[in-house]
């Protein structure tokens, strides 16, 4: 009776030593992805909620990749494939455009770069909606008279991006819009 006593304590004992072991593997697998919340890529912009950190490299890593990420000193992801700033090929959109989970010589914007003439800048901001596209849209075509063509790309969850305000951000709220009179505004700045 004693031995049996002596098993199931045993048992016990092990199950909770396991289950410990397991809930931390799982909690360093949950962190070890959630990047987002470690890394410094991201500052705080009134209008756009928030935005690339200028002069920032960060390497990313989950599992699954390890990617160095740079941020040039507009701003942009950077392009190691640079040419002159005659003409602008730029590319707008989330995290699809800004390419996060690849290094920067990976990102297809760089892939680009290195079968045309123009300056091709990846304006990929990742957790971008639409609705902060078109602002930062707006924003880039004061700064910039010499953009020749321009991609705007988008996935379906940036539709969702555009009711919600911190849905799938970095760390920021963002703007939201809401339909007045026939016109969007506006909500919640």
């Amino acid at each position: 009776m004693r031995r049996v006593g002596a098993v199931i304590i045993i048992s016990i004992i092990s199950l909770v030593i396991l289950d410990i072991l397991l809930s931390a593997g799982m909690q360093y697998i949950i962190n070890r992805n959630n990047w987002e919340n470690r890394v410094h890529i991201w500052q705080k912009d009134t209008l756009l909620g928030w935005r690339n950190i200028p002069d920032t490299s960060v390497i990313i890593s989950s599992i699954e990749y390890s990617a160095t990420v740079s941020i040039d000193s507009n701003g942009f992801r950077m392009n190691p494939y640079r040419k002159s700033d005659e003409s602008i090929m730029l590319f707008l959109g989330d995290s699809y455009t800004e390419g996060c989970e690849v290094n920067d010589s990976s990102a297809f914007t760089s892939l680009v770069q290195q079968n045309i003439d123009e300056q091709v800048i990846n304006g990929g901001v990742r957790g971008y909606g639409l609705d902060q596209e078109y602002i930062y849209l707006t924003r880039l075509i004061k700064e910039y008279d010499n953009i020749a063509d321009l991609f705007i790309v988008f996935y379906i969850n940036d539709f969702m991006d555009v009711l919600t305000d911190n849905r799938d951000t970095p760390a920021y709220d963002k703007p939201v819009f809401k339909e007045k009179s026939g016109k969007y505004v506006r909500d919640n700045y």
